[in-house]
């Protein structure tokens, strides 16, 4: 298991969408996954 904090490889918040992912493991094979991240809206607030 791989525990993610959601940011890049340049610390910042990744936005959501639908995300591929390749797993490699040798003498095994490949593995690709489908995923989705749906990041709660911000509020703006206007005066």
């Amino acid at each position: 298991m791989i525990r993610w904090d959601l940011e890049n490889e340049y610390g910042r918040r990744v936005g959501s969408g639908l995300y591929l992912e390749l797993i490699e493991s040798p003498g095994i094979g490949q593995k690709v996954l489908k995923f989705s991240i749906i990041m709660p809206q911000k509020r703006v607030h206007f005066e």
